[in-house]
């Protein structure tokens, strides 16, 4: 670990005086040193310059590096303004408005890896860069205190009341101003009561009729009719408004068509043809009726017989 003694030998600013035209940097020259104090001769070394408004730690107004090698005697010499920008403008500087402070860091290897060595107030010789504005009119001094008041004169006598003078003519009416912007939306007023109740308008009509239990069918556009067809809710007729099975049909005074039982289901017809199936015994009958007797039959007792 290195380090750089912030010894201010023979800053040479003499040069900036009241000249015309102030140079835009200055000198700055040091010794580097190592932690035990022992000069660093001929040796590359970077350097951070950082300038501090008003204390120690304040705003960095300017900074820069330089890269430079130390003579036999651990000797360097830069001039500030005249580094690598990092922050600021040497020349914007305003010298005469606050103090500044120089903070030095230094990379004893000569890289970038500054470590700061402290922190110094510049005295005096810096602030003749302000010398270059003097030219120029200064800030407005502050106002000198009020002076005594004087002494009241003597009131003098009022003078007679004028006529009043004659009224003027109106003056002409100003253009209209412009509108002015549309003012914020107001609150939502309470709910008001509710209205009174409307009257009750007339019971309208029945547009559909039928007999209970009957299948609907249309006979005009909105009116029902009475069908054929007759559903109780368990079985169906056709014809019939009292079906004894699943499906009836009924034909004038004469049960015909299909029947469907509830423990033998088969097909008939009322002239005396029926072909049923015996849930029980899983027996298939063919009859043929003739006058209230059985002219033919057929049995097939299991699906391999034949009839």
């Amino acid at each position: 670990m290195k380090k750089l003694l912030l010894s201010l030998y023979a800053v040479a600013l003499s040069a900036i005086t009241v000249f015309a035209q102030a140079p835009e940097k200055m000198n700055y020259q040091g010794v580097a040193r190592d932690l035990a104090g022992n000069v660093l001769p001929n040796q590359n070394i970077g350097l951070q310059v950082k300038l501090h408004s008003a204390t120690p730690g304040g705003t960095v107004v300017y900074s820069e590096t330089h890269a430079v090698t130390t003579n036999a005697f651990g000797l360097f010499n830069v001039q500030i303004g005249t580094g690598s920008n990092q922050t600021g403008t040497f020349s914007s500087i305003n010298w005469g408005g606050n103090a500044y402070y120089v903070e030095v860091g230094m990379d004893a290897s000569g890289g970038t890896t500054y470590a700061s060595m402290g922190t110094q107030q510049l005295i005096s010789v810096p602030y003749a860069l302000y010398a270059k504005t003097a030219g120029t009119s200064g800030p407005a001094g502050p106002t000198g205190p009020a002076g005594p008041t004087g002494a009241a004169g003597p009131t003098g006598a009022a003078g007679p009341t004028g006529a009043a003078g004659a009224t003027g003519a109106a003056g002409a009416t100003g253009a209209a101003g412009a509108t002015g912007a549309a003012g914020a939306t107001g609150a939502a007023g309470a709910t008001g009561a509710a209205g009174a109740t409307g009257a009750t308008g007339p019971t309208g009509t029945v547009n559909a009729s039928g007999t209970i239990n009957y299948v609907s069918k249309f006979t005009a556009a909105t009116t029902l009719g009475n069908s054929q067809i007759f559903d109780n809710g368990t079985n169906v007729g056709i014809g019939t408004a009292t079906p004894g099975d699943l499906l009836s049909l009924y034909n004038a005074s004469t049960w015909s068509g299909i029947n469907f039982g509830t423990s033998t289901t088969g097909i008939s017809h009322g002239n005396g043809f029926y072909v049923g199936l015996n849930n029980t015994a899983g027996e298939a009958l063919i009859y043929n009726f003739e006058n209230q007797g059985i002219k033919s039959w057929y049995k097939r007792s299991s699906k391999n017989d034949n009839y």
